[in-house]
């Protein structure tokens, strides 16, 4: 009786390996899937336009991560379909935090990425999309979301964010006295060390993706070519991201009014010039 009761056992034990086995297999098989399928949905609910991944590969013995084919799509009533697209994003993981609330991440390389500006009036879909992002309900450290729309995902530790190769392409329509151009402009390497929200708020997907999306606005407000009201508006977007200023959505508002002061103060500056008022 003992005996067969003890064969049991081992039989049992040895289908619940083996469902674990299997599953594990299962597992690392359709990670890169699992991976694209979260990039797109976490991305997605914090712009609130359309984020695609094309290309995911985790190695899990080095920690390592390869990214490519990112797109983030312009929110409607914008001529260009895209606000970005990436070429490739390498990100090294310490694999020991992947099961933990908080994952570790000692840097994010970003290479080949391409950021399309289409600035209408006193609007574009990049100030769009940040005001997007700078919505989105924040919590405290320690503290659990209060609904499904609340910030949610894991955490993120990252220790340095480096960009390389960017270009951004700014196409201006509907400034009075400005006729319709594009701008080329390539930016600087960009490097963001230890990324963080302000009151110890954990970092998710939609804090990265301002934190990149601020510092490329600010470098961007220092083409000269631009219109003055447009880089001042530009540079106060930015801040608000790489200051800690998400979540204070009164303060998006106020910055957007400012904003708008200011591109029409630009916009009349210019009239004026154009006109022969400083001769």
């Amino acid at each position: 009786m003992a005996g067969s009761l003890g064969k049991s056992i081992r039989r049992t034990l040895g289908v619940i390996i083996l469902l674990v086995l299997v599953v594990i297999v299962i597992l690392l098989f359709s990670i890169d899937g699992i991976i694209r399928k979260a990039v797109a949905i976490e991305g997605t609910n914090a712009t609130k336009t359309q984020v695609t991944l094309g290309d995911a590969s985790l190695s899990i013995l080095n920690g390592k991560l390869s990214l490519g084919n990112l797109t983030i799509a312009s929110p409607s009533g914008y001529a260009d379909p895209q606000l970005l697209s990436l070429g490739y994003c390498g990100v090294h993981v310490n694999t020991g935090s992947l099961l933990s609330s908080t994952i570790v991440v000692p840097s994010i390389k970003i290479n080949n990425l391409k950021v399309y500006i289409d600035q209408k009036g006193t609007s574009s879909n990049l100030q769009q999309v940040m005001n997007n992002l700078q919505a989105q309900p924040q919590t405290t450290a320690g503290a659990q979301p209060s609904s499904a729309s609340s910030s949610s995902g894991k955490s993120l530790k990252i220790n340095d964010i480096v960009l390389t190769n960017t270009l951004v392409s700014v196409t201006l329509e509907g400034l009075p006295g400005i006729k319709p151009t594009t701008l080329s402009i390539p930016i600087p390497k960009i490097e963001i060390a230890n990324p963080t929200n302000p009151n110890g708020r954990p970092m998710k997907i939609a804090n990265v993706i301002g934190a990149v999306l601020g510092q490329i606005a600010q470098s961007v407000a220092k083409d000269p070519r631009l219109p003055a009201g447009l880089r001042s508006g530009l540079g106060d977007a930015g801040k608000m991201f790489t200051q800690g200023a998400q979540g204070a959505i009164s303060s998006v508002k106020a910055a957007a009014t400012q904003a708008t002061q200011q591109i029409n103060q630009g916009v009349g500056n210019a009239l004026h010039n154009l006109l022969g008022g400083n001769k």
